[in-house]
């Protein structure tokens, strides 16, 4: 196993960890390098991780001819390239055939191939890897992919890569975009931060200490080297995937995607599943959009000396038909999950808020970004300040920040506002 320099990342890579139950967990992940001159060195890197062929790459339009060919090349692979791929289920069904008899199957790519890999190898019952070509996200080692399913994304089970492969060279010359798009991926940090708190606080859930700890050394390691990052300096760019490594192997920890999504990634999904047709901006860049607000949300409930009234959701049958259309089922399950219209639970929740609003404002300070760092950062990084510079159309963003806490079953920041009648639109 090779190691990347963060001493708690390294240990985990080492020793393994335990699990949310803390029993230990066997270590899934066998291999992760960083360096230069990777890609020639390919079947190397897979024999000394355990891998064996025959060997099938998945690759795009984009990354077959940046990484693709030669990794096909240095296997002995099948290359399947893929045009435009989706991050969906069916997407990866339809290669189910392509891949036929490999015994590992390759992602060259990041995010979108990484998750087509995981959950068509899981599919064929063999193990996979990735040689990655941006440093864009932070789901490369995770046990989850991230597809949508008839229109609707979430995190599937699936078993991770047993191996990682970084070539800097390659990573350095990745479009800026993309670089920025996994420092917004990572940035988020602190905004999943305060949502797991307000659960752990609010509801009695179990904080995932180890997790964030390890979220929060790598990125004061990082922040110092954001410049260098953006101008694809390869140092930097290994500064950058160890902070991206760090949220994938926080959530491999805790066998979910919860320390490392949250309400900022639910606005996210929001644009995915309703924007028709969808702008093209890239995860990170509208994760980093969302977690501005976020945070700005965050100072304007928090900064209070005394907590919100709350009131229970009253349950509007045909907004939401006419929000979520055909996902309006699952909205109002999820709603009816969190107890968002049950006055009972509302009334203890507002018991418990009371209680403990001292303790809430003191973690915010004490562990989130102030809301104008985490600005000045993600400015420095150069991501968005507004919907307008994605192509997101303003009502769609507004109905995302009004609306997305009703996308998925985890109680946070969003819904809070949402029972303190507190307007999130203009955050």
């Amino acid at each position: 196993m090779k190691v990347t320099g963060l001493p708690a990342l390294d240990h985990l890579l080492r020793c393994g960890w335990p699990g949310p139950d803390g029993r230990p967990r066997t270590r899934p992940v066998r291999s992760v390098v960083i360096g230069r001159g990777l890609t020639a060195r390919a079947r190397a890197l897979v024999e000394e991780a355990g891998l064996s062929g025959p060997f099938a790459v998945l690759a795009d339009e984009n990354t077959a001819p940046v990484m693709g060919e030669a990794v096909a090349d240095a296997l002995g692979a099948r290359l399947v390239r893929l045009l435009r791929p989706k991050a969906a289920v069916e997407t990866a069904e339809a290669v189910l055939a392509e891949l036929a008899g490999a015994r590992t199957v390759v992602a060259a790519g990041s995010g979108t191939l990484n998750d087509l890999a995981k959950y068509a190898a899981w599919r064929i019952g063999v193990q996979s890897c990735i040689f990655a070509t941006a440093p864009s996200m932070n789901g490369w080692v995770t046990a989850t992919a991230s597809l949508a399913r008839a229109g609707l994304k979430g995190s599937l089970p699936v078993p991770p890569p047993r191996a990682a492969f970084f070539d800097l060279d390659v990573l350095a010359r990745a479009p800026v975009r993309l670089r920025r798009a996994g420092i917004g991926d990572a940035l988020c940090r602190s905004s999943v931060e305060l949502d797991l708190w307000l659960q752990h606080v609010l509801l009695g859930a179990r904080f995932p200490a180890r997790a964030m700890a390890l979220q929060r050394e790598a990125e004061a390691r990082a922040l110092a080297h954001l410049p260098g990052m953006v101008a694809g300096e390869a140092e930097a760019v290994r500064a950058l995937v160890v902070w991206l490594l760090a949220g994938s192997f926080a959530m491999l920890m805790e066998e979910g995607s919860a320390p490392a999504s949250q309400g900022e990634h639910a606005l996210s999904h929001f644009v995915d599943v309703f924007a028709d047709p969808h702008p093209g901006s890239l995860h990170g860049e509208q994760v980093a959009l969302a977690t501005r607000h976020m945070l700005r949300l965050a100072a304007r409930l928090l900064a209070r000396d005394e907590p919100p009234a709350l009131a229970p959701l009253r349950m509007d049958e045909a907004s939401l038909a006419r929000v979520f259309g055909p996902h309006a089922g699952a909205a109002r399950a999820f709603i009816r999950a969190k107890g968002l219209d049950d006055a009972a639970r509302v009334a203890a929740l507002q018991k418990t808020l009371a209680a403990r609003w001292a303790d809430l404002r003191h973690l915010w300070r004490t562990t989130c970004l102030a809301p104008g760092r985490a600005e000045e950062l993600l400015d420095v990084a150069g991501l968005p300040r507004s919907p307008v510079e994605l192509g997101i159309a303003e009502d769609l963003w507004a109905r995302a920040l009004q609306w997305s806490f009703a996308l998925r079953p985890r109680f946070g920041l969003l819904d809070l506002a949402v029972l303190a009648r507190l307007p999130v639109a203009g955050s």
